[in-house]
């Protein structure tokens, strides 16, 4: 019920300029008297805050080593080197809330240096027990692993906030994080022997040339060893010295795996349920889809560890916590049958959302909800009115249906329900009811929601979800044209094609609009720009771009929307020097990275060329002409959805990538793409010839070859 309530002209470079009109009147000009400006008062300078940071070193304990922690640029070194069980102790401060906190162990006799990215300093705080110490805080061969493969899934090779380090840590490959790890340890506990290699400087050394790909010690050692890797990461997952031990206190709340299949939901009296998608047949042997909901108990080992117990079945699942980053959790999962029986062993990136201590205030509820994520209900909201009575609404249209019931009750839960009347006339009604418990990490206007979905007059429990929506108070009546035209283009990136003009235009939330141009004139020569600025569109469907130019003035250009709104294919009419022009825009979707591993022949211009692509499964990749080596790179599909090509170009400082978008009309084994040369994060021509048009947008077709 609530998931479905809750869920032009572009800047091109040769844009049209809105002149300005002005006015002429006689006689002398009036003299302003213009008084003195205020003299302003400047904020007092933040107060920097203190925290003492205490915890280990470890792998196995590690003694002696020097620990480091980084905030801002700031160090603050331990004044005393780790004990004998690798604890170590250290006193940091900040006046930015916002700054991540790093730290770095050093071990001056031994191979060891471990770093960790903990959090940002306002997390490290709220973590601290009532002496104002965060304790517990472990460096170790697993938040080493985890820092080096962030790094290489983030956009310039560094993890700048927390923001950006939450975006990479879900995407880590969670075995790829134990391998890594399992070879840290290897080393500095010399597992059968095994030395840190030569032309190393110590460990992260070695793991920063595994992650590079320009060392292959997993293989040799495997080679040598057969076994040893798979071996040192039943160490690493029960050893109990580099995972995080379950603290009781924070284990409820919600679950939601990567691929958002299953949730897990555990209270704080031990009980809880597991949700998990599943496929049947109807009676027509069609298939689809849908949850399977299990009661479960939970507790805490002596080890620290976290037991679930299904109540229907009597299997066991254990569970270790390998590493945190804030709420995106990497488990080691052990599932065991009733009757003792090890079904199967496997790791999973989770996130965790902690239930919101205060829940829902009744006198704040009233107001509209949208699901942010939902790009195909994109203009339908839930409107909560002050009575207790709410419907659904489409902003686009008008129309109204979903009509409900809702009331706050002592818990701090939201409850719906479909039975009764709506301002006194009869309605059709769902036979469902829903409980609704807000979770942390909520503001005003985005909530994070548990849903629990019930049979209307019983406590048959049909589904369990979790999702944000975004809120504002206003009551949304409709039909708003504006509002809707807003929300079927905001968030979506369109590329166009239109003579020797290429681009990708983003229509960014909160109106900021971003643009990628490149340009041929025969008199101007070639041209190509990246910038910023605003939009938006009015209920006509007439869609304004502003942009402030160097010498600080705004142009605002506009164009109407022909057909396909926020659709796959999108045509606007655009007037240039007085004639008018359509263009078609085409919709950027995200990357796979599953649809993109094999070989790709290249075409250009509806013509196959004797270029051909190859994607590695194990993320590296080469480019051919005519069947000989070309070029090799290092791909990934970023968190925008990009795939991003890295070229090797051998021992220099600059790097330079192909970032590749996908289009909405692309297909399993053809793929329509526009691609962005950059070198350093920058756009670059990747062409010598700049008397003819610019190389730093390419369209072309990529046909699987089989």
């Amino acid at each position: 019920m609530i998931k479905s309530k809750l869920q032009h002209t572009f800047v091109l470079a040769a844009a049209l300029a809105m002149s300005a009109c002005g006015g002429g009147s006689s006689g002398p000009a009036p003299v302003a008297v213009v008084p003195p400006p205020p003299v302003a008062t400047p904020p007092p300078p933040p107060v920097a805050e203190t925290v003492t940071v205490t915890g280990f070193v470890t792998d196995m304990p590690i003694p002696n080593a020097t620990v480091v922690i980084t905030v801002n640029g700031q160090e603050f070194t331990a004044p005393n080197p780790t004990g004998a069980d690798g604890s170590f102790e250290v006193e940091i401060q900040s006046d930015d809330p916002n700054a991540l906190v790093r730290c770095d162990a050093v071990d001056p006799n031994g191979p060891v240096r471990f770093s960790a990215l903990l959090n940002s300093f306002a997390g490290l705080q709220d973590s601290t027990d009532d002496d104002g110490v965060a304790t517990d805080v472990n460096i170790t061969n697993v938040t080493t692993a985890q820092l080096l493969l962030a790094e290489e899934l983030s956009a310039d090779g560094t993890i700048d906030d927390l923001a950006e380090l939450l975006e990479v840590a879900e995407q880590i490959d969670p075995t790829e994080l134990l391998e890594l790890s399992a070879a840290i340890k290897v080393v500095v506990d010399s597992v059968d022997g095994v030395a840190l290699p030569d032309g190393f400087d110590d460990v992260q050394d070695l793991a920063q040339a595994i992650v590079d790909g320009t060392s292959t010690f997993i293989a040799d050692v495997e080679l040598l060893n057969p076994g040893i890797i798979e071996d040192t990461i039943a160490e690493v997952v029960s050893d109990g010295f580099a995972t995080v031990t379950f603290d009781a206190d924070r284990v409820p709340g919600v679950y939601i795996d990567a691929d958002g299949d299953d949730i897990v939901v555990l209270f704080e009296d031990g009980t809880g349920f597991f949700g998990e998608e599943d496929v049947f047949q109807d009676s027509q042997g069609v298939a689809y889809e849908n949850q399977v909901v299990e009661a479960v108990s939970w507790s805490i080992t002596d080890a620290g560890e976290l037991e679930i117990v299904f109540t229907e079945s009597q299997d066991v699942d254990t569970v270790v916590l390998v590493n945190e980053a804030s709420n995106v959790l990497t488990l080691y999962v052990t599932s065991v049958e009733d009757d003792g029986a090890i079904v199967e062993s496997d790791t999973f990136n989770v996130l965790h959302f902690g239930f919101d201590a205060n829940g829902f205030d009744a006198t704040a509820v009233a107001g509209s909800y949208n699901d942010p994520d939902d790009v195909d209900e994109a203009t339908e909201f839930a409107v909560f009115l002050e009575d207790g009575t709410g419907y659904g609404l489409d902003v686009a249209t008008g129309e109204l249906d979903d009509y409900f019931n809702w009331e706050v009750n002592a818990d701090g839960e939201l409850l719906l329900t479909d039975d009764g009347e709506i301002n006194g006339d009869d309605v059709e009604l769902d036979d469902d009811r829903e409980v609704i418990r807000l979770l942390e990490g909520s503001t005003a206007d985005r909530l994070i929601l548990l849903v629990f979905e019930y049979e209307l007059d019983s406590d048959v429990l049909l589904e369990i979800d979790a999702f944000p929506v975004n809120y504002t108070s206003e009551i949304m009546t409709g039909p708003m044209p504006d509002v809707a035209n807003t929300m079927l283009l905001e968030g979506k990136t369109y590329a166009f094609s239109d003579g020797d003009e290429k681009g990708l235009v983003t229509f960014g939330a909160n109106g900021v609009f971003s643009e990628i141009f490149q340009d041929f004139d025969d008199q101007d020569g070639p041209e190509w720009e990246e910038g910023e600025g605003e939009w938006w569109v009015d209920d006509t469907g007439t869609l304004y771009i502003t942009f402030v130019e160097a010498d600080g003035t705004a142009e605002t250009d506009e164009a109407t929307v022909v057909s396909g709104l926020g659709e796959d294919r999108m045509v606007v009419l655009v007037s240039d020097d007085g004639v008018n022009d359509e263009l078609a825009l085409d919709r950027v979707v995200p990357f796979e990275a599953g649809e993109v591993v094999g070989s790709w022949a290249i075409v250009e211009g509806g013509q196959t060329t004797t270029e051909t692509a190859t994607f590695n499964a194990d993320g590296t990749g080469a480019y051919f002409d005519d069947g000989v080596l070309d070029e090799n790179f290092d791909w990934n599909v970023n968190s925008a959805g990009i795939l991003v090509n890295t070229l090797d170009d051998g021992p220099i400082a600059d790097v330079f990538s192909d970032n590749i978008h996908k289009l909405a009309d692309s297909t399993a084994d053809n793929l329509h793409v526009f691609s962005v040369f950059r070198r350093n994060g920058e756009l670059e021509n990747d062409t010598d010839d700049l008397t003819g048009p610019p190389e730093v947008i390419f369209e072309v077709n990529l046909t699987r070859v089989p």
